[in-house]
């Protein structure tokens, strides 16, 4: 049975062996499982793919896949947001090598060949920028924001700047990033204020004592206790 890239091995009650195709971090999909409600401890082995989960015996296969891919969604995310970063690095470096090479006494060949380098760098890190503002220009008739990032960097190159483009260039993917998360967190937060399948609940014992446990093990006349910022527990009946 093969979901989200996750097989499982055999499942028993309490006890569901995965097997991953994609290497993970032991650690960190070991912490991010225990980390799931009624999941009791869980084992990674890099070596094999196989992952081991004791857990509740009330949750669903589905519930687990669904949280393993999510991990691995959130890995891809980081993956992508460091291929981001790439332009800013590139920028950064070459645009520090190129204003050091310049002030220097270094022959002409190796400025010309600095200057030839920067020049390229800026026309090939901001390559969708400029690609989407000239696009824009030619269905819209008109400009947009990466149309004027655009002409900025142009600009700079026609005056024989290319230090500035690169500086355009890293200043414009910083603010796009920023964007992004900024978005995504916005994404993430509105996404949690909606969600309202919570799967657990807090059961108060005897002498007052609160235990976490899942929403399916409360019974009727059990007390329940909601702390400030979180919500209501419900389970269809």
């Amino acid at each position: 049975m093969m979901m989200f890239g996750v097989k499982v091995a055999h499942s028993l009650p309490g006890r569901t062996r995965f097997y991953i195709p994609k290497q993970l971090e032991t650690n960190h999909i070991e912490t991010w499982l225990r980390s799931f409600p009624g999941v009791y401890s869980a084992s990674y082995n890099q070596v094999t793919g196989s992952l081991l989960i004791y857990h509740h015996i009330t949750l669903s296969l589905y519930s687990l896949k669904s949280f393993i891919h999510k991990y691995k969604h959130t890995l891809k995310q980081v993956a992508c947001s460091w291929k981001k970063a790439i332009p800013i690095i590139a920028c950064g470096t070459i645009f520090l090598v190129n204003w050091y090479l310049q002030r220097s006494s270094y022959p002409a060949i190796v400025k010309a060949l600095s200057y030839w380098v920067s020049t390229f760098t800026a026309i090939g890190t901001s390559y969708e920028v400029i690609k989407d503002g000239v696009i824009h220009v030619l269905k819209e008739r008109k400009g947009n924001a990466n149309t004027l990032t655009a002409a900025s960097i142009f600009a700079s190159l026609y005056m024989k700047n290319p230090g500035s483009a690169l500086i355009i260039t890293l200043m414009s993917t910083i603010s796009e990033l920023l964007t992004d998360y900024t978005s995504e967190q916005t994404k993430h937060y509105i996404h949690s204020v909606l969600k309202l399948d919570v799967s657990y609940a807090w059961r108060v014992k005897e002498k007052g004592v609160e235990e976490k446990v899942l929403v399916e093990d409360i019974e009727v006349g059990d007390k329940v206790v909601v702390f400030t910022g979180e919500k209501f527990p419900w389970m269809e009946s």
